[in-house]
C-alpha cells in the first residue's frame, strides 16, 4: 500500500507543478524577459496568483495584505490605486520604513484626479520614475518580495511572490535599479 500512496503523491505533485508552470507562463506573457534570470525551480517555490473573472481583485488584495503586515516596504509601481496608497499609509502610521516609486504616467494620473492628495497620503517617501516603465511592479518587504504584472490596461493581472534568497536578491536588485533613477516628488509637484 505505501508504494501506491507514494505513486499517487508523486502524481499529485507533478500535476501541481504543471499547474504552477502554466500560471507562470501566463504571467511571463505580460512581462517578457523579466523572469529569465530566475531558475524555474525557484519560481516553482513561489506563490502565483492570477486575476480571475470570479475574483478579479485577488492579486491586489494579496499585495495589500503583505504590505500591511510588513515593517519595511519598498515599492515600485507604474500605476497606483487608492487601496495600494492606503496600504502604504497604514505602514507609515506605525512608524515603519516605506518608499514608494511611482511611474510618471501613474503619478500624472494621480495629479489629474481629485481622488488622492499625495502630500497627506504618503508624505515624503514618494519618488517619481520618469523613464519608460515596463508592465511590472515590485514590492520588497522585510520577508517577501512580490512581482506585480500588469495588463495592457494598467490593471494587476497577476503576482509572483516568495522569500527564496535568490528571488529576494533579484527583486531587490531590480528595485534598486529603478530607485537610482527616481527623484523625490516635492511638495510643489504634488
Amino acid at each position: 500500500m505505501p508504494l501506491v500512496e507514494t505513486a499517487v503523491s508523486d502524481f499529485v505533485e507533478e500535476i501541481e507543478r504543471a499547474e504552477k508552470l502554466q500560471d507562470l507562463t501566463t504571467i511571463a506573457r505580460y512581462a517578457p524577459g523579466y523572469f529569465e534570470e530566475i531558475s524555474t525551480d525557484i519560481l516553482i517555490e513561489c506563490e502565483v496568483i492570477i486575476r480571475e473573472p470570479r475574483y478579479p481583485n485577488g492579486p491586489l488584495e494579496k499585495v495589500i495584505e503583505i504590505i500591511q503586515s510588513a515593517s519595511e516596504v519598498h515599492t515600485f509601481v507604474p500605476a497606483v490605486t487608492q487601496q495600494l496608497l492606503d496600504a502604504h499609509r497604514t505602514v507609515l502610521e506605525r512608524d515603519q520604513q516605506v518608499e514608494l516609486i511611482i511611474g510618471s504616467a501613474g503619478l500624472e494620473g494621480i495629479r489629474s484626479s481629485s481622488m488622492v492628495d499625495l502630500s497627506t497620503t504618503i508624505g515624503d517617501v514618494t519618488y517619481a520614475y520618469d523613464e519608460f516603465t515596463e508592465p511590472i511592479g515590485l514590492v520588497c518587504t522585510d520577508d517577501h518580495v512580490i512581482v506585480l504584472v500588469y495588463d495592457d490596461y494598467s490593471t494587476v493581472h497577476g503576482i509572483v511572490f516568495g522569500s527564496h534568497e535568490q528571488f529576494l536578491t533579484w527583486c531587490t536588485s531590480l528595485y534598486e535599479k529603478y530607485r537610482k533613477k527616481a527623484s523625490i516628488v516635492s511638495q510643489t509637484d504634488r
